[in-house]
This record gives structure tokens, C-alpha cells and sequence, in this order.
């Protein structure tokens, strides 16, 4: 294809022992015109690169960026009524191929899965369908070293969808409140995309984003980046942990930590959900858990833990689902075993499902992130941490009717040996029916089937964990 306009197919029709290429355009319908190989490259078909024989590039303002040690940005001022065709070359060689085309008011192009420590070449070509310009300068650019973690792919995919992973990996050292790395690996291991901040960390929270940005949680606060590793947005208003959420009409809903001092004069680390508004500057919508909560409700072994500088650790909510057809959100209270829906308009509690809760007692200990599947169904991360020896994690399904007051476990997906992650992770229903898990403290990312049949295992380096992980489709980053 020449700019998504002209199709090239060889032909050995018109001289004995002579090669012809056809060129089939898009308007008029049908209309070919043979030519010799010669012309070919002018057109940027064939195994060769184009040569500089049509009309001077009229692309401006072309800037090549390594943006990572695997990425590199490439822009121009957008250019109506053509396509622009990206060009790379190793540094030093004449052997350009296409990597890329994007219409050309897109403006923009993001290469991928590209070598560390590397230098390239890029050019671009604009097409119509009158032909194509010869070819912008060469911009030569070499990709730094990656500060990613090495990865170890331990089960090849098999039946898996074809598509990219996201996470963030961090360890606990000196420097893990100071730098955040974030990367997408395909299914092969081979890391395709790279993040990295030095401002703060870790980066725990990852939400792909419609408009192919990604809400962070660093630290504890929330960042919006760009596929280019720019800054988008950030909430100045508060603290922002474990969950970050867009809604349908384009605000976002997160988790933040509410610190204030008990009866008692204990300083309790509690929790609640904001909705943030249209502009990201104040607060539409709040609920606190110590609102909603009796002070009396609690684990003694959390509250005895401190959550560094803030205090002891209450209710630890990491995960809220809204249903916005309904005007409800539900709240996974870690430490108390419950998960709980409330409803918006009011802000009180129509259900609670756990420990202590209307119904579903003892089903998990210490979960993260529920995934609901319907009214009746969802998905848990089972991790276990206050569980009676032997401890173990897993995956459990709950099958759950309110109006009964009633949930049982339906599905589980555990490991023979067990697997422990005290803290971390999740599990997602993925199209095909299989289970993806993310296995924090572990470092490892995992694909399970129904039948509990393991189609896809990654694991990345040692001491090194993975507070949530999430496939997407490829498209989110090519399209960008």
C-alpha cells in the first residue's frame, strides 16, 4: 500500500523474461498503470526503500524523540488530504523500511519494541494520490539503556489473545518512594513499551484510558502520562491509592486515604471514594468510611500495623467498582473482609457482603481487587494474609444473590504447591472465558482457563513486585 492508496502487485505479462509493476489506485476505481522496477522505489513499494525522485518533502516541524529506551516519538505539523509513511534505518545504513503510516492530521507516531542502547535512522514520506514526495532528512537518534526489570517468559501463550500486558514492578529498597517504572510486554516477553519517573514512586495503580493515556498511581497520588511518557494531568487535591477509575462522562473516581484521630487518640488510617470534577480541580462527589463505619469495626492485627507516616492501618480499601446505570458504587474493604454497595445519590450502604456483613461470611480473606462479572457474579483476588496456616493464595468466583442473603464459591483456580501473595494483585475475566492473574508479591503474571489449565505464565525479576497488571488490546498503543 502507498499511503493506504495504491496497491503494487508484480506482473510477468507484457515482455518475456521482464518483470512490470501494477499499481492499482484508489480513484479512479480499477485504473492501472504498469511500470518498470526502476520507478518502483519512487513509490515506496517493492523490497527497496523509496529513492529521492519525486518533488521536494513538504512535511515540516519533523522531530524524532527516544522517549524510552524501547520507544521513539516521532511528530510533524499535521498535513491535510495525505498519508505519511515513517521510515527506519539502522544508524548508518541506506536500508529503510516502513514501521509506520499515519494519516496525516494525525501528526504523530510512536515506534515500538525497539532495542536498548540502540541508534536508528528515520525519515518520512507524505502520499497522495497524485504520488509521493521524496523523503524528509534522515534523523539519526540513539535509545538510552532501559531501567526496566529483566523478564522470563516460563509458559509460551497458547490460545491466548494476541495482545499487549501493562504493569508496574517495583521492589522495596531506598528507592522505591522516589522512582516508578512501568512497561507493556507482548505475549512473547518481549518488552514493547517503557515508563520511568524519578519523581516518585512506586507506580502501583495502571488504568488504560480511552484516549490511550494511562492513569497512574504513584506514590500516592494520581498521575494521567502519555503513551510519550509526558504528563497529561495530575490531581492536586488530595491523595490518590489502590484505584483510579474513569467514568463514563469523563471524570474520574479514586480511592484516597481520610487520617484522623480516633476517640481514643489513636491516629487511624481510613479511606473513602471522590469523584473528581469535569476539570479536575474540586471534588463532585465524596463518601468516607468513617462516615459509614462503626470506629468498633476493625482487625486488630491491621489497626496494630502503620502505614508509614500516616498512621495505623483501619479499613485499607483498594478496589471500587461503579455502576453508573444504577448510580452505585461497590468498595472493597480489605482489612474488615467486606465488600460493600453504596449508593451514590445517598451515600448510604444498601448491602454488605463478608465478614460481619448480610451475608457471604468467611468466603476470603484479605482480597484484592473484585471484579464484577454481573449482578451475581464476581471475580477475587483471594490473597489470604490473615488466613490460619497453612497460608496460601487464590482465585475464587462468587456466585451471590442479595435479596436471598446468599454467596457461594463456584469457581477457584489454586496451585499445587499453593502460591502466597499476602498482599497485591488481581484477576480478570478475559473475552475468551480464561482468567488473567496477577500474582503481586510474586512477580508473576499468569493466564489460567476454565478448567484451571495454565495457557501463559510470565515472570519478571526476583525481589521485584507487580501490584496490578492489565492486558489490552495492541491497538492501544499502535494507534496512538
Amino acid at each position: 500500500m502507498i499511503g493506504g492508496m495504491l496497491r503494487c502487485v508484480v506482473l510477468s505479462r507484457f515482455l518475456p523474461s521482464t518483470s512490470y509493476v501494477a499499481l492499482r489506485t484508489r480513484r479512479p476505481a480499477g485504473f492501472v498503470i504498469a511500470c518498470a522496477p526502476a520507478l518502483l522505489a519512487s513509490f515506496g513499494c517493492g523490497s527497496g526503500a523509496p529513492a529521492p525522485v519525486g518533488p521536494p518533502s513538504t512535511l515540516q516541524d519533523v522531530s524524532v524523540v527516544a522517549v524510552s529506551a524501547h520507544n521513539v516519538r516521532v511528530t510533524w505539523t499535521p498535513k491535510h488530504d495525505a498519508d505519511v509513511v515513517i521510515q527506519r534505518a539502522p544508524a548508518g545504513s541506506d536500508a529503510f523500511a516502513e514501521v509506520g503510516r499515519k494519516n496525516g492530521d494525525h501528526g504523530r507516531f510512536l515506534d515500538l519494541a525497539l532495542a536498548p542502547e540502540t541508534s536508528y535512522a528515520y525519515r518520512l514520506v507524505a502520499c497522495t494520490d497524485a504520488g509521493c514526495e521524496g523523503p524528509t532528512a534522515a534523523s539519526t537518534i540513539t535509545t538510552p539503556a532501559s531501567e526496566f526489570v529483566s523478564v522470563d517468559l516460563t509458559v509460551p501463550a497458547d490460545g491466548t489473545a494476541d495482545d499487549y500486558v501493562l504493569f508496574g514492578a517495583y521492589r522495596i529498597d531506598a528507592t522505591v518512594m522516589k522512582e516508578g517504572h512501568m512497561a507493556a510486554v507482548d505475549r512473547s516477553g518481549r518488552v514493547v513499551w517503557e515508563y520511568a519517573t524519578h519523581e516518585w514512586g512506586p507506580i502501583t495503580e495502571v488504568q488504560p484510558l480511552a484516549d490511550h493515556t494511562i492513569a497512574t498511581g504513584q506514590n500516592m497520588y494520581f498521575v494521567q502520562v502519555d503513551l510519550d511518557g509526558s504528563e497529561v494531568y495530575r490531581w492536586a487535591g488530595g491523595t490518590a491509592e489502590h484505584d483510579i477509575d474513569q467514568l463514563n462522562d469523563g471524570r474520574f473516581a479514586l480511592i484516597f486515604f481520610d487520617v484522623f484521630d480516633d476517640p481514643q487518640g489513636l491516629t487511624r488510617v481510613g479511606d473513602g471514594i471522590q469523584i473528581i470534577d469535569r476539570d479536575g480541580v474540586k471534588v463532585d462527589w465524596q463518601w468516607r468510611a468513617r462516615d459509614h463505619i462503626p470506629l468498633t469495626d476493625y482487625n486488630q492485627q491491621d489497626l496494630s500495623e502503620i502505614v508509614p507516616g500516616l498512621g495505623h492501618d483501619w479499613t485499607h480499601t483498594n478496589a471500587i467498582t461503579f455502576d453508573e446505570t444504577a448510580s452505585k458504587v461497590y468498595a472493597n474493604v480489605r482489612n474488615l473482609n467486606r465488600i460493600y454497595k453504596i449508593d451514590v445519590a445517598t451515600g448510604q450502604t444498601d448491602w454488605i457482603m463478608g465478614d460481619g456483613g448480610d451475608f457471604g461470611g468467611g468466603l476470603w480473606d484479605h482480597c484484592h481487587d473484585p471484579q464484577f462479572l454481573d449482578d451475581h457474579h464476581v471475580l477475587i483476588m483471594d490473597n489470604g494474609l490473615r488466613r490460619p496456616a497453612p497460608q496460601f493464595s487464590r482465585v475464587i468466583e462468587v456466585q451471590f444473590d442479595a435479596d436471598a442473603k446468599t454467596a457461594q464459591i463456584v469457581w477457584e483456580y489454586r496451585e499445587t504447591p499453593d502460591f502466597y501473595s499476602f498482599a497485591l494483585g488481581g484477576a480478570q475475566k478475559q473475552a475468551n472465558g480464561d482468567v488473567f492473574v496477577t500474582d503481586g508479591i510474586n512477580g508473576r503474571l499468569l493466564e489460567v482457563t476454565p478448567d484451571k489449565r495454565k495457557v501463559w505464565e510470565l515472570k519478571i525479576q526476583q525481589y521485584y513486585w507487580i501490584y496490578k497488571a492489565v492486558p489490552v488490546p495492541r491497538e492501544f498503543f499502535t494507534e496512538w
